[in-house]
Order: C-alpha cells, then sequence, then structure tokens
C-alpha cells in the first residue's frame, strides 16, 4: 500500500479525503473526512530528522552538532516538524537575524523562509 498524499502533487494544497472503503468486506463511506497530521504525513526527511532528533535525546545542541547547523536552525526545523504533526508551536523565542542570514547563506532555508522569519511571522 502506498503511503498517504496530504498534499497535491500539483499544487501543493491540502487534499481532502473523500472515500474510505474497506479491504476486507469492500463497504465504502464517502464524504469529506479530516486529513489527520501525523506521522504518516511525514515526508522522508523530516522522518529522518525525528529520529536523528530521538538519538540525541532531544538535545538541541547535539542534534544541530550532528546536522552541521546552527542551533536557532535546529530549532526552526523541530518547530516545522511540529506543525507538520499538527501541534501548535511555542513562537516565543525569534531567532537572531545572523542567525537567519546565516541559514540562507547554506541554502538550509528559501529567501521567502528568511523574510518570513526576519518579520517574525
Amino acid at each position: 500500500m502506498k503511503k498517504r498524499l496530504n498534499e497535491c502533487p500539483v499544487c501543493g494544497d491540502e487534499l481532502i479525503i473523500k472515500e474510505y472503503e474497506c479491504s476486507r468486506c469492500g463497504t465504502q463511506i464517502r464524504g469529506s473526512f479530516e486529513n489527520k497530521k501525523d506521522v504518516e504525513s511525514l515526508t522522508g526527511d523530516q522522518f529522518d530528522l525525528i529520529k536523528i532528533f530521538i538519538r540525541c535525546y532531544g538535545n538541541i545542541g547535539e542534534f544541530a552538532r550532528i546536522l552541521s547547523i546552527s542551533r536557532p536552525t535546529a530549532k526552526a526545523r523541530i518547530h516545522r516538524l511540529g506543525e507538520s504533526l499538527g501541534l501548535k508551536m511555542n513562537d516565543t523565542e525569534k531567532p537572531p537575524v545572523a542567525d537567519i542570514l546565516d541559514a540562507l547563506e547554506k541554502d538550509e532555508i528559501s529567501i521567502d523562509e528568511a523574510i518570513v522569519r526576519i518579520k517574525g511571522k
């Protein structure tokens, strides 16, 4: 069985589940169903980041060291992982502009992402 799709492969917008079917009896249920964000919704790269984070016992400094990224970039990646899982993440810490520009220079984030982080949104 293929991994569940959560985003449209054409435009990237969220997909809506319209039908479920029982693999045993063939019963079909149609409607609009919530597409829950969970571990199945993660990309392979995101899942790899979770495995590294667990191996580090949640130590952000060690996580950053293994990935050869700055600590604020590591926190940002963890933040995005949480959002991908549908978690409401605490946005109280705003990374310094220098760290954002460093991540941009290393191609760890896009220009658009850098602008969003600098503005603090």
